[in-house]
């Protein structure tokens, strides 16, 4: 954790901070106890609202994705669930100096359960789905204002046996996010 915010702050053109953070991160973060508290503290007490390296840890949470997620778990036709694909989330934090700081979220999803509703797990042998979503966050290069935010569905794939039927309703549901931009 320390290589990746002494690296984002000096990305970001703050550079006494992550002398900061590499000198003070030990005293907080232990290898023993809770991590997570020991790293909330460290933040809280090291980090600013003023700090770039702050407001890009913001967007890097569980809770950032949540509204549009459920949003598409809503539009999603329950007779063809889908699940997170488990490890598979990525965040990007892409920075173009001077310009602008992109951080993007992406996770797999794939189909939860058989086509006849038999059980919660898909059958190995069953056909199938999967896609991937993305909730993308543009800000400026202050990080203080954001100047676009998408959430989209890309990426799908059918298993060659998936029933046309069942494919034109996940597509309904998929193509009312994967046009987003």
């Amino acid at each position: 954790m320390q290589e990746v915010m002494c690296a984002l702050a000096t990305l970001l053109d703050e550079e006494e901070l992550a002398q900061k953070v590499k000198n003070e991160i030990g005293k907080y973060v232990k290898n023993t106890g809770d991590t997570s508290r020991q790293l909330s503290k460290f933040l809280e007490e090291i980090l600013s609202e003023k700090d770039k390296l702050s407001r890009v840890l913001k967007c890097i949470n569980q809770s950032i994705i949540a509204a549009p997620y459920i949003q598409l778990k809503t539009a999603w036709p329950s007779k063809y669930p889908f699940e997170d694909v488990g490890s598979s989330w990525l965040i990007n934090v892409n920075i173009v100096k001077g310009r602008e700081v992109v951080v993007t979220h992406r996770k797999l999803a794939a189909a939860s359960v058989d086509l006849k509703n038999r059980g919660k797990e898909k059958l190995k042998d069953e056909p199938g789905f999967e896609f991937a979503w993305e909730l993308i966050m543009r800000f400026d290069w202050e990080v203080s204002r954001m100047n676009e935010a998408t959430f989209k569905t890309c990426d799908i794939k059918f298993d060659n046996n998936y029933p046309d039927r069942a494919k034109k309703k996940v597509m309904k549901a998929y193509n009312q996010f994967a046009h987003f931009f």
